[in-house]
């Protein structure tokens, strides 16, 4: 996620502000974004986590690229006869310009998905209405401390929950953000939260958007169960399946047949992130704040729910698990039609007021 603080929101984030005192369309649904649910807490995750295997790859780009830098030196300067000072300096330089470009792509990418935290859930807490964003691994011997989280208010005049889009030359894709600012309307910290959508999944957004409002607003009683709980520690086939279902949850049996190789290849990088990471240790405060009740009929997962996608998928050819589990907003006065609705979202402008809280 790109954003630098002490700057304005960006315009179109601006325009595109998500009130927490209503609902913005007419369902409500998670869309796997969940790793955990009571009537305290809430625990989803930031927008990286699912794709968090795209950045590690880079490292199997870095290596070769390294490894033949050095390799190279090694020939000119040692194997190769007779060393000339024009060949001396050309291979120097192509060594230092390898280094350091693989040392830029290490510092500003890599290094936030190898040795730091498995996960970086976001927490929304229903009793204080806050939120707790989890960000960087703490320093060595400071663990008892927690790590590094950004906390804000459900609502306030200096917070502000947006759509954020983002284009490449392929596709258009959107994410929830929240911008806390400065009294100038500066930002100071940022964080995603949830996961990413496509130009066709706006509704699915705004679904996900009114599955938080009704938890923060209402509490969980009535709100639809997840589409599955995501595994706080993932097995091997979780690995694998979170991978395949990057290419599309609704692909044909060939397809994936096709991208196996690289479906392979992204599930050792995940596999690398993973195993170089430990888990999030949040700040005592933060634990104090978020006790759970005792016999809380809402603590999920527990007793038989199926979590990661292999009990769950297993769970709804049973038939002992919803399939992609949603609800009609009771209230909802605007259009009925979810894709009327997400049209008017995608708009530079939206029509519809917003009532901002």
């Amino acid at each position: 996620m790109r954003c630098q603080a002490g700057v304005a929101i960006p315009e179109w984030d601006w325009h595109h502000r998500l009130p927490t005192g209503r609902f913005v369309g007419p369902v409500c649904g998670d869309k796997i974004t969940t790793l955990r649910i009571n009537s305290v807490f809430l625990d989803v995750t930031d927008q990286p986590h699912l794709q968090r295997h795209d950045l590690t790859f880079i490292v199997f780009l870095l290596l070769p690229l390294i490894t033949c830098a050095i390799f190279s030196s090694y020939l000119l300067l040692f194997v190769i006869e007779p060393i000339t000072f024009k060949s001396a300096i050309f291979d120097v330089a192509v060594t230092t310009i390898s280094l350091a470009f693989s040392g830029f792509i290490y510092w500003r990418y890599v290094r936030r998905e190898l040795f730091t935290l498995a996960l970086r859930p976001v927490r929304f807490n229903r009793k204080n209405q806050r939120i707790y964003a989890m960000r960087e691994r703490c320093r060595r011997g400071q663990e008892q401390y927690g790590d590094v989280v950004y906390e804000v208010p459900w609502r306030a005049k200096n917070v502000h929950f947006c759509i954020h889009r983002s284009k490449d030359a392929n596709e258009t894709l959107y994410h929830i953000r929240c911008y806390h600012v400065d009294e100038q309307n500066r930002i100071i910290f940022a964080f995603s939260i949830g996961r990413e959508w496509h130009f066709s999944s706006m509704s699915d957004l705004l679904a996900q958007w009114n599955y938080w409002c009704w938890y923060m607003n209402k509490g969980p009683a009535q709100l639809p169960p997840p589409t599955l709980f995501l595994s706080e520690r993932e097995t091997l086939t979780e690995t694998y399946l979170t991978c395949m279902f990057q290419w599309g949850f609704n692909t044909s049996a060939a397809f994936r047949l096709l991208v196996t190789p690289l479906t392979l290849i992204n599930t050792v990088c995940r596999l690398l992130s993973l195993w170089t990471a430990r888990d999030p240790i949040w700040p005592p405060r933060i634990v104090a704040a978020c006790g759970r009740e005792v016999g809380d009929e809402f603590d999920q997962p527990s007793g038989d729910t199926p979590v990661g996608w292999r009990a769950t998928l297993s769970a709804r050819f049973a038939g002992t698990y919803p399939d992609l589990p949603s609800s009609l907003i009771p209230e909802w006065s605007g259009t009925s039609d979810e894709d009327e609705n997400a049209k008017e979202w995608m708009a530079d402008r939206p029509q519809r007021s917003m009532e901002y809280a």
